[in-house]
C-alpha cells in the first residue's frame, strides 16, 4: 500500500517569531504578540478568522510550523465548526507552500499572523429501535442516574478518539430535534448512539454517499497527522 504523500502549508516566519530554548524542547504554549492588535492584516479578519488562524498556529507547534494543506483536516485536528480559508490567509502572507519563504510582500507588519463546513443534509437518519449500550467498566452508569445529553465538545472529542469522521453539530441537532430519544425509548448512553451513527455511517459510505467516504478519509488523515506529530516531537 502506498504512503499517503499530504500537501503541506507553513506559518510565514515561524522560527522568527516562535523562538524557543532548543535545551527545553518545545513547550506546551505559543506566543501570541500584541503589536497584532495594531496590525492591517489581523484587523481585516473577522472574529471566527482570528479563531481559525490561532488555532492553526497552536496546530502548527507540534509540527515547527507546519500545518496540512487541507481545511477539511484543519477543521477535524483544531476541532473547528467551520473550515478555514486557506486562500485568504495565503493571500495575505499569513501562511505559505512549504518551503516557500521568497514572497516578499508577504513579510508581516509586527507578530507573525501565522496564520466554515456547510453541509446540507436530509433529516432522514435511520436509528435502531433498541439501545445496546456497552458501557467500559469505568463507565456503567450509577443506579437511579439520569441521561445527561452530552455538549458538541464532548461529542467532538469522542468522535475524534474513534476517527470517524461524523459531524458532530450533525449529531447534537438530530437528537434534540427528537428530544434524545431512540425510537420510543429515551436514550441511556450517547456514546452508543455515536457508534451506531458511525455505522450507518459506513453503511451509506457503501452506497455511493461521496459525504460519508469524504469524511472517513479526513479521519484517517487526522490520525495519521497526529501520529507523525507525536513521532516528530519525541
Amino acid at each position: 500500500m502506498c504512503p499517503i504523500i499530504m500537501k503541506k502549508l507553513k506559518v510565514h516566519d515561524w522560527e522568527f517569531w516562535q523562538t524557543y530554548r532548543k535545551d527545553r524542547g518545545t513547550p506546551p504554549w505559543i506566543k501570541v504578540h500584541r503589536c497584532l492588535l495594531s496590525d492591517a492584516k489581523w484587523a481585516s479578519l473577522g472574529d471566527h478568522e482570528k479563531g481559525h488562524l490561532v488555532s492553526m498556529w497552536l496546530l502548527a507547534a507540534d509540527r515547527d510550523g507546519i500545518i496540512p494543506n487541507d481545511a477539511k483536516l484543519i477543521k477535524k485536528l483544531c476541532m473547528l465548526d467551520n473550515e478555514p480559508d486557506i486562500n485568504k490567509f495565503i493571500m495575505l502572507g499569513l501562511i505559505e507552500p512549504d518551503g516557500c519563504h521568497d514572497d516578499a510582500t508577504m513579510t508581516p507588519t509586527c507578530a507573525p499572523v501565522d496564520a466554515p463546513e456547510t453541509e446540507h443534509f436530509s433529516e432522514t437518519e435511520t436509528e435502531t429501535e433498541t439501545e445496546i449500550c456497552d458501557f467500559p467498566k469505568n463507565e456503567k452508569l450509577k443506579k437511579g442516574k439520569k441521561f445527561a445529553p452530552p455538549s458538541l465538545q464532548e461529542v467532538k472529542k469522542y468522535c475524534f478518539e474513534r476517527e470517524n469522521g461524523i459531524d458532530a453539530e450533525r449529531f447534537i441537532n438530530f437528537y434534540e430535534s427528537k428530544g434524545w430519544m431512540i425510537g420510543k425509548n429515551k436514550m441511556k448512553c450517547w456514546k452508543s448512539a455515536v457508534r451506531t451513527w458511525e455505522k450507518n455511517e459506513v453503511l451509506r459510505g457503501k452506497n455511493g454517499n461521496q459525504l460519508s467516504r469524504a469524511g472517513m478519509e479526513t479521519a484517517r488523515n487526522a490520525a495519521e497527522w497526529v501520529k507523525e506529530s507525536k513521532n516528530a516531537g519525541k
